[in-house]
């Protein structure tokens, strides 16, 4: 399901979110195409951003989890995994490994 709503999200923002000839209803009613500036995409294999988490954030995620404990056989390895994800991300990112992140391939428009 996230596989699914990830690429319909890509394919709303391109090309269609641009073409003017897309979806001429909204252009009848005043409504302008318009270019999406930035995408961010997580679990891409070459990230290019990285975004610092507090503790506090990490455990948030740890408590999503928490709350599918139907989809995972194992919680005590998802809890963990998602601390040392985060640690590894803060090192690819050159946060250093007492530090905690998520990384990105952020594709810009502008760039």
């Amino acid at each position: 399901d996230h596989r699914a709503v990830g690429e319909a999200a890509i394919q709303a923002v391109y090309p269609a979110s641009r073409n003017p000839f897309a979806f001429r209803e909204l252009k009848a009613s005043g409504m302008d195409p318009w270019m999406v500036e930035e995408v961010w995409l997580q679990g891409h294999h070459a990230p290019n951003h990285f975004v610092e988490l507090s503790r506090a954030e990490v455990e948030k995620k740890v408590q999503a989890i928490q709350c599918h404990e139907t989809q995972f056989q194992d919680m005590d390895f998802m809890t963990q995994y998602i601390w040392e994800v985060a640690r590894q991300c803060a090192v690819s990112g050159g946060l250093g490994r007492d530090r905690y992140a998520e990384e990105f391939l952020r594709y810009s428009a502008r760039e």
